[in-house]
Formats: structure tokens, C-alpha cells, sequence
């Protein structure tokens, strides 16, 4: 949930609140704000759980991949537009980051887009 719902929302409420600004709407904008400071703690949560779980050995990246079962994967934990802003808040490492902003959003199936 932390790493891939929440994760994804990093992105999803910094695009919304951009796009909610250019409306005029500065009230709301702001409330979009806080639930990205929200989502922060969230995943920085269940970064530091991952951290604490996984097995001896193994990166943070492959901890992750390994529970992570269909339909999750980790491209579900980013949106279409990445911001790595909100995740080096969270304390995810920079090698975590750049595998998450590499996953591929299309269906690795072959049924079409995800979203």
C-alpha cells in the first residue's frame, strides 16, 4: 500500500495541485498540498518497514519486487509524470528511485495500459 498506492500518489497530487493552481483554485490547491505531505510520512512508513523486513542481503529494490504480486508492480507506484522529490523526502535511496522512474507503465501482459 505504502509503496505502491500511496507511492504513486506523489505524483498524482503534485500534478493535481498544478493543474488546480493554474484553475485559480488556490484553496484547494493547498488542501491537494497537504495530502501530499501526507502521502510523504505514508511512504516513508513503509519504506522504513521494507528496511526493517526484509531479508539480510538484499537491496531494498528486490525486498520490494519480491512481495509485490500481479496486478501490483512496482510502475503502479509512480504516476505518468515522475517527481523524485517526494520519495527523497520519504528517505528512499537514489538507486530505488531510478528503478521505480524506470518501470514501465504498460501492461508487461500485453493487455494495454494500466490506468
Amino acid at each position: 500500500m505504502s509503496l505502491t498506492f500511496e507511492n504513486a500518489n506523489l505524483d498524482h497530487t503534485t500534478d493535481s495541485a498544478a493543474e488546480i493552481l493554474k484553475a485559480g483554485d488556490k484553496k484547494t490547491a493547498e488542501v491537494i498540498d497537504q495530502v501530499h505531505l501526507d502521502e510523504i510520512g505514508h511512504v516513508r512508513f513503509g519504506w522504513e518497514w521494507l528496511g526493517k523486513l526484509k531479508e539480510p542481503g538484499q537491496t531494498m529494490w528486490e525486498a520490494y519486487c519480491a512481495n509485490v504480486t500481479w496486478p501490483l508492480r512496482p510502475a503502479l507506484g509512480r504516476g505518468r509524470t515522475f517527481h523524485p522529490v517526494g520519495r527523497v523526502a520519504a528517505g528512499m535511496d537514489p538507486e530505488f528511485i531510478r528503478l521505480l522512474e524506470e518501470s514501465q507503465r504498460d501492461d508487461p501482459q500485453g493487455e494495454g495500459a494500466d490506468d
